[in-house]
This record gives structure tokens, C-alpha cells and sequence, in this order.
């Protein structure tokens, strides 16, 4: 029979889960997502030491938008392997991140991706990994979770595949796509105190949690984006009518 000290222990790596939230005590490290409703949906945020996999319906469903407040938090590299396009220098400017932390590594051979993979998980200077991977084995996650957990690394793996199959991901999340919703908010014109109606349009990231530590799945989740969008754009949304 297994001791409570080994039961704690199981928790502590995330190998034995539990239908409702972890006791106090046994919450690890975590950072924070920068989005407040995803943060209250992972006790707090990303887990320290942990492989996370995105679902995404299609490429560029918004996995960037959900991950940039977390690279923006980096002080430390953000290796990119394969993304499907050139991250974009003059884009990330704009967001403030900074040019000289940003990693891109291209490699098309897979067992040599799955091992860069790896080598930038366990560099000590090497702080968020960013992975496209479509085809990562179970016993190649399994690796790769250790070597994040004993570099107490952040990974995430990007894939089109929609498995339901069970692996050592931390939290698997599943990307729907950003769809826009109007936002109407009375207001009155000044010169005539005549009453009109704003209209503000409003992207928002849609998503769904299959898997994540400190609770059941979540199914049908909304985040407004809207601070992401320069402001001419978010201006260009509005406009009054009588």
C-alpha cells in the first residue's frame, strides 16, 4: 500500500491527479498566464517544470496571442523550433519583446527536431520553449517532461492533432480559433444631448482546457484580446449611430 509520503510525492510531480483543486500546500510554482480568466482555470498560471500541448484547430487559431503575455514576461531566451512561418521581427518590436532573446530554429529532419528539442529545454540559459511538432511519440513526451521538470523549464507543443489519447503533458489545451463579438454601450453626443449607441468590436480567443492539474476539463472558454490590437484598430471598430 502506498504511504502518504509517496501519495504526496506522486502529486507533487503532477504523475497522480485529482478531480478538484490541489490543497494549499501542494500547489507548485507557477507563471502566470496573463490572461485573468486562464489563470483562475490553472490555480494561478502555466506550471513551472512542465510540458503543456495547444491543439490548434488550424495554424494561427491564436496560439500566439494566448502565449505573448507569457513571452513578454521572459528575461531569459524563447527558443522557437519550426514555427510554420518566420516570426515576424518588426511584429515582435511592436509587442516590446526583445530581439535578441528570440531563438528561431528550423530542422526538418524529425528525430533531429526531437532532439533540439531537448537540448533547449535542459540550457540553462533557455527559458520558454516554443515547439511545432505534429508527430511526438508517448515515450518521447514522457522524456521530454522529465528534462522540463528537472530544468524547471516551460514548454509548449504546438499540433494540428486533436488526440484524445493520454500523454505526460501537464495541461493540454485546445485552441478554437478568435472570433469577433460587437459590444454595444449607450452613450450621448454632447452638443445635443441626443442619445446614440457605441459600438465597440471586440476579438475574442475561444479555447477549451482537455487537461490540467488542478481540476476536471473545461469545455467552451472565452478571452477578450482587445489590448493586443494597435490602437488605430481598436478605434476603428467604433462608430455611432442615432
Amino acid at each position: 500500500m502506498a504511504t502518504s509520503a509517496a501519495v504526496e510525492e506522486l502529486l507533487r510531480r503532477g504523475l497522480l491527479w485529482q478531480g478538484q483543486a490541489m490543497p494549499e500546500q501542494q500547489q507548485q510554482q507557477v507563471v502566470a498566464s496573463g490572461w485573468r480568466e486562464l489563470n483562475q482555470y490553472l490555480a494561478g498560471g502555466w506550471p513551472v517544470g512542465s510540458v503543456n500541448e495547444l491543439q490548434l484547430s488550424q495554424r494561427f487559431s491564436g496560439e500566439l496571442a494566448l502565449l505573448l503575455p507569457l513571452i513578454k514576461q521572459q528575461e531569459s531566451t524563447t527558443v522557437w523550433l519550426n514555427p510554420p512561418a518566420l516570426p515576424y521581427a518588426a511584429g515582435l518590436d511592436y509587442q516590446q519583446l526583445d530581439l535578441r532573446n528570440q531563438l528561431v530554429i528550423q530542422e526538418a529532419d524529425a528525430k533531429l527536431a526531437v532532439w533540439a528539442l531537448e537540448q533547449a529545454i535542459k540550457h540553462p540559459a533557455v527559458g520558454l520553449v516554443l515547439a511545432w511538432c505534429d508527430e511526438l511519440t508517448a515515450v518521447q513526451v514522457r522524456r521530454l517532461q522529465a528534462a522540463a521538470e528537472a530544468a524547471q523549464n516551460l514548454v509548449f507543443i504546438l499540433t494540428t492533432s486533436s488526440t484524445t489519447e493520454a500523454r505526460s503533458y501537464v495541461t493540454r489545451v485546445q485552441l478554437h480559433g478568435v472570433k469577433v463579438k460587437s459590444v454595444a454601450a449607450p452613450t450621448h453626443l454632447h452638443a445635443s444631448n441626443e442619445r446614440s449607441t457605441s459600438v465597440s468590436y471586440v476579438p475574442i480567443l475561444q479555447f477549451a482546457l482537455r487537461k490540467r492539474r488542478s481540476g476536471w476539463p473545461l469545455a467552451d472558454l472565452e478571452c477578450a484580446i482587445p489590448d493586443y490590437l494597435p490602437r488605430w484598430r481598436q478605434r476603428s471598430g467604433r462608430r455611432l449611430t442615432a
